[in-house]
């Protein structure tokens, strides 16, 4: 893999994706959807995926300390690594954001999440957890902490959120480019496309994401 020079996209949108983990990304439709976007038909981004990523940033900001208290609590001796426990949590929600049809689901279901992690690490504490009663006592029972300036949570979904508005040859440019630091060139081997078609899409992409509110928010936040 070659390291991208002047193909890489330069100021702040540049740096936001070069930091951004792409093992955040949930995955997107097949090229059959991005030629019938192309054909006049429904984009990429007016499906439910961002819907359900938008939810699911709701949610985390609004419980965020309840869900970190029960982290804790749930790893007993091991609760400094609560926050590692959340943000491996997340980042698998956010790979499959989950359909809630009914609202009062979504605190059971992250609980649950947390303590199938603990159980994963092999934490005493995450296994002796197991009813459902237990959960808003143990979460009141440890003091709600303030998230931190940038919380790795919230910006590796909120980019996760604007990378799914795009098309997927769309985000595969961006994502071969300005995250992984291939050449355009290169990347357009990879994706078996010509270099100029490789550079229309990405001109697209990054127009699109420069626009996106959310990643508007990040840069002022940055």
């Amino acid at each position: 893999m070659v390291v991208a020079d002047a193909d890489g996209v330069e100021g702040w949108l540049g740096d936001l994706l070069r930091r951004f983990d792409p093992g955040w990304m949930p995955p997107v439709e097949g090229l059959a959807s991005d030629r019938e976007a192309r054909g006049g038909l429904q984009r990429i981004s007016a499906t439910d995926a961002r819907g359900r990523l938008d939810r699911l940033i709701a949610f985390y900001e609004q419980e965020r300390p309840k869900l970190l208290a029960f982290a804790r609590r749930t790893l007993g001796t091991d609760a400094d690594l609560a926050d590692d426990l959340l943000q491996e949590v997340m980042r698998k929600i956010c790979q499959k954001p989950p359909v809630m049809r009914e609202p009062d689901k979504e605190a059971p279901f992250f609980y649950q999440a947390i303590r199938n992690e603990a159980v994963t690490q092999g934490t005493r504490a995450g296994r002796e957890r197991s009813r459902r009663e237990q959960d808003e006592d143990a979460a009141a029972q440890v003091p709600d902490d303030t998230a931190a300036v940038e919380d790795p949570v919230v910006f590796h979904l909120v980019l996760a959120r604007a990378l799914a508005t795009l098309s997927p040859r769309e985000r595969d440019l961006v994502e071969l480019v300005d995250i992984r630091q291939m050449t355009i060139k290169d990347a357009a081997v990879e994706l078996g496309i010509s270099l100029g078609t490789a550079k229309n899409y990405r001109f697209v992409a990054l127009r699109r994401l420069r626009a996106d509110p959310g990643l508007g928010d990040l840069r002022t936040a940055a």
